[in-house]
């Protein structure tokens, strides 16, 4: 009895069956569709136009149907740019080139049960993703909303697991450059468990999912009332989530990650990036008070804001995590997503947090982080690249840097009780802004 045909068993066996036919090397390009549900159907365009391509359509779409009933378009038929219109059409429409969402594809090939060969790939294959969400994760990069040197410069603090210090260590990192008279701007990207306004008691009428969801209805920016300053604190301002009422969740409800709504997602970016940037360029320009720096806290996991604010909005991604197998493992699956979609414009900043207090503990903890942040990078950066990669190399992406845990910000805390900032201005906050500063090129 054969097992079911999974998601993942879909790709690479239309391609093996379709390399197999004996006039494939007929067709120039073969272009894979994938809907909302994983379903797939083809597209062809011939590399002869003589060729009738008509009795190979037929076959493939028999022989698909047969191999994955429930995965190959319900019409089963492989369109053609060569069949009358609306098909040709239809398929010229796919096959354009300027299309964004039209990626080249190398597919695995099954190998032969018998000789254990797969089949050789002749033609060249592209595919075409229908998403309902994580576009800003899969898509290809874009690039933030200017050049490092043409603007304040940009870091997203982002951790992969919750509840491991990364707010903190973002707050830090602001307060140290604002007493250094530098112009901080911290932006409460994490929606769904918003918390900068409500520490830094910088809260207002409306906040940034209400400049999001606005925007996404009218493809205008309302910008009244989103910065808000910190008491006591000139340099800083924030502009905060909004009001956690019943009312935030209907907004949420609403941001649209992928164009959604009815803008075709081949032609502009989707409305909430476009909003984003939007704003961003509207505080670049604020004539008033322009910052230096923007501080995006992140999303954590892989939602749609985390992949956003790191593959298109930041100059620098500062990725926190624990030591834990956890967050090893979203280290992982992090790093291969960036630096796929970056590859040499990637500036990573590993952050090891809650380090325990004792010395010896530390020390050991720290060195299986290390251990493991370069196995990452080996496997997924140093291996395409030139670098002569040691673990020791401290001046290399991998070498995390290392904040011991502070009793006193392991609960809720006072941002200007005294004992919270003497444990915010701690060396190892202070040595971690040092490291944020080399990645931006910044010498103290």
């Amino acid at each position: 009895m054969s097992l079911p045909i999974t998601f993942d068993d879909v790709l690479p066996r239309l391609a093996t069956i379709c390399e197999e036919q004996p006039d494939f090397g007929q067709v120039a390009v073969a272009l894979v569709v994938r809907d909302l549900r994983g379903r797939v159907r083809l597209v062809f365009q011939e590399a002869d136009p003589s060729f009738d391509s008509g009795p190979l359509r037929l076959v493939l779409a028999q022989r698909l149907k047969s191999a994955m009933p429930h995965w190959f378009g319900s019409d089963e038929r492989i369109l053609s740019v060569k069949d009358p219109a609306p098909d040709g059409k239809l398929a010229k429409l796919l096959l354009a080139e300027n299309r964004a969402n039209v990626e080249d594809w190398e597919p695995e090939m099954l190998p032969d049960e018998i000789t254990g060969t797969a089949p050789v790939r002749r033609a060249r294959w592209k595919k075409l993703e229908r998403r309902l969400s994580k576009e800003a994760w899969l898509r290809d990069a874009v690039q933030p909303p200017w050049n490092q040197q043409d603007g304040p410069k940009i870091a997203t603090f982002y951790s992969f697991k919750g509840g491991v210090g990364r707010t903190t260590a973002l707050i830090s990192c602001a307060l140290q450059l604002s007493l250094a008279g530098e112009r901080v701007l911290l932006l409460d990207l994490d929606l769904e468990a918003p918390g900068l306004g409500s520490t830094l008691k910088a809260e207002g009428r409306r906040g940034l999912l209400d400049y999001l969801v606005d925007f996404c209805a009218t493809k205008s920016g309302n910008f009244t009332d989103l910065v808000q300053e910190v008491q006591g604190e000139p340099y800083l301002r924030v502009v905060p989530a909004g009001k956690l009422e019943p009312r935030y969740l209907e907004k949420l409800a609403r941001l649209d990650f992928t164009g959604s709504s009815g803008d075709p997602p081949d032609q502009q970016a989707p409305p909430t990036e476009q909003g984003l940037k939007i704003l961003l360029q509207r505080l670049n320009g604020n004539s008033s008070w322009r910052p230096d720096w923007i501080l995006i806290d992140s999303r954590a996991g892989l939602h749609d804001l985390a992949g956003l604010s790191l593959h298109g909005l930041a100059h620098v991604d500062v990725l926190v995590g624990r030591a834990s197998e956890q967050g090893y493992r979203g280290l992982d699956l992090t790093v291969q997503m960036l630096y796929q979609k970056r590859k040499d414009t990637w500036k990573p900043l590993i952050v090891h947090t809650m380090a325990p207090p004792s010395m010896e503990e530390r020390e050991l903890q720290a060195r299986e982080f290390r251990a493991r942040s370069f196995e990452i990078f080996q496997n997924v950066v140093y291996r395409t690249s030139d670098t002569d990669a040691a673990e020791l190399s401290a001046s290399l992406p991998h070498y995390p840097h290392v904040v011991g845990r502070e009793e006193i910000l392991d609960r809720n805390w006072d941002f200007w009780d005294d004992r919270v900032r003497e444990a915010l201005l701690k060396k190892d906050y202070r040595d971690l802004l040092k490291r944020l500063m080399e990645c931006f090129n910044v010498v103290d």
